[in-house]
């Protein structure tokens, strides 16, 4: 979508402040989730590998010759986000997020990749290791920004959602004030477009899991905050956590 475009879309969304994306009161979508929600300049590739529990090394070794192979051969396409290994939750589980500006890029990319003897032979090693795969292509809502690269070393904790159907814009509307209480730990939040539909994955940074203890609980005294779960929390089917840890190719440690 051009830029002009975009650039008018408050104005037909915003016609007061409790009217629209943004308000207190939730209106009727009018457009796509992808036009309400997100910037449409950016697209974002989530890897999810569940690997044989004893290859987990040798799986590590390949990823790491496979990240340049990728952004060598497509570094005017996709930059690498975040490569991460679950420590706590459902473990042998590998999270690779790959960042493109739009679309075109993105299949120019995957035509790139799938002609690519070099990137065929990795996948066909990695085959082996792996016992289920995963590919969702999101958008990053909006209000969120992009993952940062961090030098020192973090734990992340991802949670998922997968939401009533025809509940995204209601949850963007709580979470676009909710998260202007939690913007130090931010990492990444982004919603599906191919893959499990209506399915929302936040990403947060912490110092160790005391900090993050500490964080949440003082959550509660912040404004708003409550407003923002007591709102989101009916709109959920079902959701899970899980803590990780940067893969050393990782640019977020």
């Amino acid at each position: 979508m051009k830029k002009s475009l975009l650039t008018k879309i408050p104005q037909f969304i915003f016609q007061n402040s409790t009217r629209g994306l943004f308000g207190s009161k939730i209106e009727k979508a009018t457009s796509a989730h992808s036009v309400l929600l997100a910037e449409q300049q950016v697209l974002y590739e989530l890897e999810i590998h569940r690997v044989k529990p004893a290859c987990t090394d040798e799986y590590e070794k390949i990823c790491a010759d496979r990240v340049p192979l990728v952004t060598e051969k497509n570094k005017d396409l996709v930059k690498l986000a975040g490569c991460w290994r679950s420590e706590i939750g459902e473990l042998d589980q590998y999270v690779h997020l790959w960042r493109y500006k739009n679309y075109d890029d993105y299949s120019d990319s995957f035509e790139r990749l799938r002609n690519d003897e070099a990137n065929l032979n990795i996948k066909k090693n990695l085959s082996k290791l792996i016992r289920q795969r995963e590919t969702q292509v999101c958008l990053s809502f909006t209000y969120w920004g992009e993952p940062q690269s961090r030098n020192e070393s973090h734990i992340y904790e991802m949670r998922s959602y997968s939401l009533k159907p025809g509940s995204l814009i209601e949850w963007g509307n709580y979470w676009s004030k909710g998260i202007k209480n939690r913007l130090e730990f931010r990492c990444a939040g982004m919603f599906t477009q191919v893959g499990p539909i209506y399915h929302v994955h936040h990403i947060w940074a912490y110092k160790d899991l005391a900090s993050r203890k500490e964080s949440r609980e003082k959550m509660w005294n912040k404004p708003g905050w409550d407003e923002c779960v007591a709102n989101t929390v009916p709109l959920i089917r079902r959701m899970e956590s899980k803590i990780m840890t940067a893969l050393p190719f990782s640019p977020t440690k």
